[in-house]
């Protein structure tokens, strides 16, 4: 893995930060969303888009160490994307028990100075139904970035699973840079 580059954080991130470091163990800044599949899931094409994702987007390999008393965006190289998979198939009680996934997936801290601050966890309830739980921290998400992410995925993972290619435009800005021109 490279090293991390520093960017300074955006005022709203900064926002954040603080207000996250007033309260440490508050999950107030977490954001959740689950995503439902119907049919024949490639696994393997979901993972690789995941991981492409990343490594398009540095805000998904960024922490947020502190610097002098301030927080800073610290964007690491590339490194490993791991899909968890749970596999409830032959659990009666699958949809509490996803349920469950989805709240513990959640509870869980995030230390915002250690990759990662987002999670993929995948849930199989049936061989043609899975459910990815995405969690992350605010500091990476604002509602207009997750259609992004949702549009990209959907564009990357049908290339995937059926053999291709994706083309995808070049990102033409990331985060630190924005974060750094509003500084």
């Amino acid at each position: 893995m490279q090293t991390a580059t520093e960017f300074p954080t955006s005022f709203a991130q900064e926002r954040v930060w603080v207000l996250q470091h007033l309260e440490p163990e508050s999950r107030a800044y977490h954001f959740q969303a689950t995503l439902t599949f119907d049919g024949t899931l490639d696994v393997t094409a979901l993972e690789r888009s995941l991981r492409e994702l990343v490594r398009r987007h540095a805000i998904f390999r960024t922490t947020f160490p502190s610097i002098d008393g301030r927080p800073v965006q610290a964007v690491a190289g590339e490194g490993p994307v791991h899909l968890v998979v749970v596999d409830l198939e032959d659990h009666a009680d699958a949809e509490t028990l996803l349920a469950r996934t989805i709240h513990d997936e959640l509870g869980k801290r995030f230390d915002l100075e250690r990759l990662p601050l987002v999670r993929w966890t995948l849930v199989r309830l049936r061989p043609d139904r899975h459910v990815l739980i995405h969690v992350e921290h605010h500091l990476l998400h604002d509602g207009w970035s997750f259609y992004v992410f949702l549009d990209e995925l959907v564009t990357l993972y049908r290339a995937y699973a059926t053999g291709g290619v994706p083309s995808l435009p070049p990102v033409p800005s990331q985060f630190g840079d924005i974060a750094a021109r509003q500084r």
